[in-house]
């Protein structure tokens, strides 16, 4: 795969690139030893970078915005462009949309939010719904890890913190699919942006029902979203509602992906597997490691307000702005033997939640679902492997890294 520094006729690099998709880091390192940087077609005319510093000094510049609402619109042909109000309003109220002084006052607002969600309390909801997961998985025979497993735990673990009925989790799992579609993929269709708009909406509809449900629990996320108020600072309904909604899209995705990806890299590395079975203690380094060796988001969006100069390269106003945070875990001047999975790894400071005031606020739940996740499969069974008669299925694009499909056999 050729990827020119500049803009070029060259459009292979694209998020939908089946070829990039199973695998991209071997493609990463090659441009990264071409160029650490590079500007190409993509939403007419963006850059990518792929050093872990220049990824990580990038995700806290202030010359670039986190508003990427207008991301979805700029994948589109441009003959097929065309504005989505409703949904814009949507993502826009997003804390993840928020640049300063708005993003500040925000953010701590949200932390007073979700202060009742200790770790404690995280692990609790977690491990009820994990247990009954596993519970289900037959020992001997194949099972799709994503559908069975990955797929509907943190559907169940956001719906129940946001105090949902448990039983619309995969409802409300396919409308935030339609939304992290559009974000991640870089060539789309009017019908799929539309898809996503009318999701957007469905679920504020929703959640505005679902705020006028009686019994309602006072410490769901849900009802603190509407009711909390710090410092004279409180969420206006379409707020709260627009938070609701980033958790769902926010905290899906990428905990789906990371319970496939880290499943996956234990089957195909078993001395990394029985080394956490061996010490337990050595899963949170573990947890860590598996989410920098295969990250389940492998870039932040970011645009650029103002033109500069940023390492030699100049980034002009209005640009979008890619730091690839998965290329960044694998950059061999910042991690000893990148491409080596070692749950006993120290000094672990990979990029995959970001960095900066924007670190991701679900980082915690995501850490949590995972430790539960794997601690429970390494106590249940002695073992999984891949299958070696039926095809993984990847997403369909590689922002959101991971598996549709992943036959896995577990061992009694």
């Amino acid at each position: 795969m050729r990827v020119d520094h500049e803009i070029s006729t060259d459009i292979l690099f694209t998020f939908n690139n089946p070829e990039l998709i199973p695998d991209p880091y071997p493609i990463y390192q090659a441009m990264r030893l071409d160029a650490p940087a590079h500007l190409l077609p993509l939403y007419d005319g963006s850059w990518i970078f792929l050093d872990y510093h220049d990824v990580r000094q990038l995700l806290r510049d202030s010359r670039l915005s986190n508003d990427r609402s207008e991301l979805p619109l700029r994948a589109l042909p441009p003959e097929q462009r065309r504005e989505y109000p409703e949904m814009t309003a949507i993502m826009r109220r997003w804390v993840g949309m928020q640049d300063q002084p708005a993003h500040l006052p925000m953010r701590r607002h949200l932390n007073h939010v979700t202060e009742h969600l200790d770790a404690a309390r995280l692990r609790s909801v977690a491990q009820s719904y994990i247990d009954q997961l596993v519970a289900q998985l037959d020992t001997g025979t194949e099972v799709d890890v994503i559908g069975e497993l990955a797929y509907r735990l943190p559907a169940l673990v956001i719906s129940d913190l946001l105090g949902l009925p448990v039983t619309d989790y995969l409802r409300l799992a396919q409308l935030a699919d339609e939304l992290a579609y559009v974000f991640g993929s870089s060539q789309l269709t009017a019908a799929d942006v539309d898809a996503a708009s009318s999701s957007a909406t469905n679920l504020v509809d929703y959640l505005a029902a679902q705020a006028n449900r009686p019994g309602l629990p006072d410490d769901s996320l849900l009802y603190r979203m509407l009711h909390t108020r710090t410092d004279q600072y409180q969420f206006t309904p379409a707020q709260a509602y627009a938070q609701c909604v980033l958790l769902l899209f926010a905290g899906l995705e990428p905990t789906r992906y990371a319970i496939g990806n880290a499943i996956h890299a234990l089957a195909t590395h078993p001395e990394q597997t029985a080394a956490l079975r061996a010490d337990p203690r050595l899963l949170p380094s573990g947890v860590e490691e598996l989410l920098r060796y295969d990250s389940p988001v492998q870039w932040v969006g970011r645009k650029a307000t103002e033109s500069f100069d940023f390492h030699g390269h100049r980034i002009e106003r209005g640009q979008l702005v890619f730091p690839f945070v998965g290329a960044a875990n694998r950059d061999p001047k910042r991690f000893a033997n990148p491409d080596t999975l070692d749950v006993g790894r120290t000094g672990n400071q990979h990029l995959s939640f970001g960095h900066g005031g924007h670190h991701c606020l679900g980082a915690a739940l995501v850490r949590v679902q995972l430790q539960v996740t794997l601690s429970e499969l390494l106590h249940r069974f002695s073992g999984f492997r891949l299958s070696e008669s039926t095809d993984i299925r990847w997403n369909s694009n590689v922002s959101f890294h991971g598996h549709q499909f992943l036959p896995v056999t577990f061992l009694a």
